[in-house]
């Protein structure tokens, strides 16, 4: 069977793993949320982001299913993440505390970017909004790794998803451009 200890997550008891179930399940389904509403009440940013030029591999970022669908799975561990490093944390209260902080940057950047994401019809804007989360959930990867190994990678599929939409945005602007 696995070593958790190997891995590098902490033993926890059924309440714990409760908890990080549920506040797993709330961060994705507020971001489904978030998706289902944008899907119902944008249409014509939906249909201006269509008709923008990407790139072959930008595809996803225009099929709303399957942005919800990577949307939600991508953000599911960071309340595991965070669990994990305050269990860790031993003599680290400051990479913990720049954790937590970042990690609340994340969620908040996150949150404040929907509206952002679903009125903007203004490519560097997009961008920018896409590189700020990229780089705040990398900062966070990366502060919960040193605490924390199994933290640092739960954050990976967030940091992963914000950079792939900044490249699909950044390269969307550019393709703009050159028209």
């Amino acid at each position: 069977m696995w070593d958790f200890k190997q891995l590098g997550i902490p033993e926890l008891d059924g309440n714990e793993w409760g908890l990080l179930a549920l506040t797993s399940a709330a961060v994705c389904g507020t971001s489904a949320l978030l998706w289902w509403y944008y899907k119902n009440n944008c249409k014509s940013h939906q249909k201006w982001w269509n008709e923008q030029k990407k790139p072959g591999w930008g595809w996803v970022l225009s099929n709303t299913n399957a942005c919800m669908l990577l949307d939600s799975l991508s953000y599911a561990g960071i309340p595991a993440a965070l669990y994990f490093a305050y269990k860790e944390d031993t003599d680290k209260k400051l990479a913990a505390g720049i954790a937590m902080v970042s990690s609340g940057a994340l969620l908040a950047c996150s949150t404040l970017s929907a509206p952002v994401y679903m009125n903007s019809k203004d490519l560097h804007c997009l961008r920018s909004t896409s590189l700020s989360l990229s780089l705040t959930s990398g900062a966070l990867a990366a502060s919960l790794y040193n605490i924390n190994r199994a933290s640092g990678i739960l954050i990976l599929p967030s940091f992963l998803w914000c950079a792939y939409c900044f490249l699909v945005m950044h390269e969307t602007m550019e393709m703009s451009k050159k028209e």
